[in-house]
């Protein structure tokens, strides 16, 4: 990853608080959290203290400014579902962290019909490598879900909170993926 840690500060005077740096794990872990705005990759590396490998889709290249941050922070984009899970899982067990956004796209509020992503799920099943929740809290005040303008007088608005790991277990069974990730999901949103 290219993000230098210097570059992601610019960010810290908007933060006003981070709970939970004692639930990060020393080794390797899959973080998920919500997802609010195109910096919440920035606030993951602040959150966390380390170098993160982001999954994102292929689609979302279209876009010139993701482009941009994919270019920035080196992230590679796989094709298809399969090549992602082969691909993250080796990075996990590589000792990287890798975060994914579990509600995928963008959605500042929950809706109960947000169809949210099973890839933290599935991949802490095969890896057995603990899931992560963290909440980002208050984002669009600084930066609202349309890309500009970037509110640089909101300082110390943003709340990040970091929950305890969570290990699936490998026995669960496919049909239990999605209501698993609804329930990490809820759990983030209730921090």
């Amino acid at each position: 990853m290219r993000v230098p840690w210097q570059l992601a500060k610019i960010f810290s005077p908007y933060i006003n608080e981070i709970q939970g740096q004692e639930n990060i794990p020393i080794n390797q872990f899959i973080l998920a959290s919500n997802h609010l705005s195109p910096i919440d990759s920035v606030l993951a590396i602040l959150a966390v203290r380390r170098k993160v490998v982001f999954v994102a889709e292929r689609r979302l290249l279209q876009n010139w400014l993701f482009r941009f941050v994919v270019f920035f922070i080196g992230q590679s984009i796989p094709n298809s579902t399969d090549e992602n899970i082969t691909l993250y899982s080796s990075k996990l067990q590589h000792g990287k962290t890798v975060a994914l956004f579990i509600q995928g796209d963008i959605h500042p509020k929950y809706k109960k019909n947000n169809r949210i992503h099973t890839g933290a799920i599935v991949l802490s099943q095969l890896t057995q490598i603990p899931i992560v929740p963290m909440k980002v809290e208050n984002l669009d005040k600084v930066w609202p879900l349309t890309y500009w303008p970037l509110r640089f007088w909101k300082v110390k608005s943003i709340n990040i909170k970091i929950g305890k790991p969570i290990i699936v277990p490998k026995e669960i069974k496919k049909d239990e993926y999605q209501k698993r990730s609804n329930d990490l999901y809820k759990k983030i949103i209730k921090f």
